[in-house]
């Protein structure tokens, strides 16, 4: 009987510990992978996240983290708000919003409402829509400070090395060519963040040698023929191409030319309509994705 005992005490204590286990490893009801537990010492994530049919990047070390564009709506920011929370993440040193198009503007009130946004990078076109205004109006409500994003000013944020590449001149005919594009580097490697910007910005920026042998590339405008152009690609020449757009979604992004064009160089191509969240580790080696979470 003392050994049943002892054997029923034995299996109860193991019970409990692989519990407390169990409990380390989630959050409510939702298993968290170890993946998002261990960040590298001095690493760098760039999480693309699934927000349909639009833009929402986060680039984050272990406690500072930059956002470039907001999805396109309440929900697409209560997302990211939530994604930053879950890393322990309350302060975005800086917003750089690419282009007032709603897609990339449309989750950024709900942001800066929830989370302390240092400071707040945007191109210097307007756009009369309700989203666009509601944004200012927040802006200027939290007094955030609000920069011009161009060509040759440096992306002042903790922790983070950028410099815009575009745009380069005041006026342009397409709303989506007034792209903030932004370029991050880190240990000898780089990242290019294009938005919206058309082939007519690729070809203003091919003279520009800041961009040869990129790592990392945010394809523009979700994968558009409007975008992403041989010449251009051949140029930068980037080991991975990220696409962010909706799954079955009404623009046909991203469009058979341009996966063709990325098929025949032999790029690595990840997209949100296909795998989700998409997560990048970025170290002093390489950037190489991890299964979305």
């Amino acid at each position: 009987m003392l050994k049943n005992n002892k054997k029923l005490h034995k299996f109860l204590l193991a019970g409990v510990l692989l519990f407390c286990v169990y409990l380390a490893f989630t959050n409510g009801n939702k298993v968290v992978p170890i993946n998002k537990l261990i960040m590298p010492d001095k690493a760098v994530e760039i999480i693309t996240l699934d927000v349909g049919q639009a833009d929402a990047i986060i680039v984050r070390n272990d406690k500072k983290a930059i956002l470039i564009d907001s999805g396109k709506n309440f929900e697409d920011g209560k997302k990211i708000v939530e994604k930053l929370e879950s890393y322990a993440i309350k302060e975005i040193k800086a917003l750089v919003l690419t282009h007032p198009h709603k897609d990339h503007i449309g989750g950024a009130v709900y942001v800066i409402k929830k989370l302390n946004v240092e400071k707040i990078y945007m191109p210097n076109i307007v756009h009369t829509t309700e989203s666009f205004e509601k944004l200012v109006e927040e802006i200027e409500k939290q007094e955030i400070k609000l920069i011009q994003a161009k060509a040759g000013d440096v992306l002042d944020a903790e922790g983070f090395n950028g410099e815009f590449l575009s745009p380069q001149n005041a006026k342009y005919d397409n709303l989506n060519d007034y792209s903030a594009v932004l370029k991050l580097n880190y240990q000898g490697s780089s990242a290019l963040f294009m938005g919206d910007a058309g082939i007519n910005i690729e070809k203003e920026l091919m003279n520009n040698q800041s961009i040869d042998n990129i790592d990392f590339l945010k394809i523009g405008h979700h994968g558009s023929n409007t975008a992403s152009s041989k010449e251009f690609l051949k140029k930068i020449a980037p080991k991975i191409a990220v696409i962010s757009c909706g799954k079955d979604n009404d623009y046909g992004h991203p469009h058979k030319e341009t996966l063709a064009k990325l098929d025949k160089l032999g790029l690595q191509v990840y997209r949100t309509d296909k795998l989700g969240d998409l997560h990048f580790l970025w170290t002093d080696s390489e950037i190489a994705y991890q299964q979305g979470e």
